[in-house]
């Protein structure tokens, strides 16, 4: 009997702490649904909202996004090419991207410039591997920079 009672409370106490773990990330989580999913509102909130980012790795905003990335891009520094000064985090396939600008309308994304700029070789190589796509390398080599600022692509 005390076999079995020892087992429900266990259980109890195991469940009490997942649901703890689960509203505590939900609490810091910025919810697209919030925004119609909209994406490109739910992209001005976040730049509204930098500085819960700014001095942090990207991984704090990566983990909170809840966008696809689909593809991205960096940008070399234009004082020395063998740095990288910002990334592009974009949302949309590239016939979409298209799509949009012909109707007039912004295709948003983000940039994410870095606190220091980063190799330039490493990232041609990891952008080589993954033809731009955003995959499990980009991220993981991403992540961990330290972020100075965020934008987006100011369309005129």
């Amino acid at each position: 009997m005390k076999k079995k009672q020892f087992i429900i409370i266990l259980f109890f106490i195991s469940t009490y702490c997942c649901a703890q773990k689960d509203s505590s990330k939900q609490s810091n989580s910025i919810f697209i649904h919030h925004f119609k999913s909209d994406t490109a509102k739910y992209i001005q909130y976040i730049i509204a909202n930098k500085e819960r980012y700014i001095g942090k790795n990207l991984i704090v905003l990566l983990r909170e996004l809840e966008l696809n990335i689909l593809s991205y891009t960096y940008s070399g520094n234009f004082s020395n090419k063998n740095y990288s000064n910002w990334i592009t985090l974009w949302f949309y396939e590239g016939k979409k991207i298209s799509y949009l600008r012909n109707l007039n309308q912004k295709p948003t994304n983000l940039i994410i410039i870095w606190k220091e700029p980063l190799s330039s070789k490493k990232d041609n190589q990891i952008l080589k591997n993954s033809k731009g796509n955003w995959t499990q390398e980009a991220k993981d080599y991403y992540s961990w920079p330290i972020v100075k600022d965020i934008t987006t692509t100011n369309y005129r």
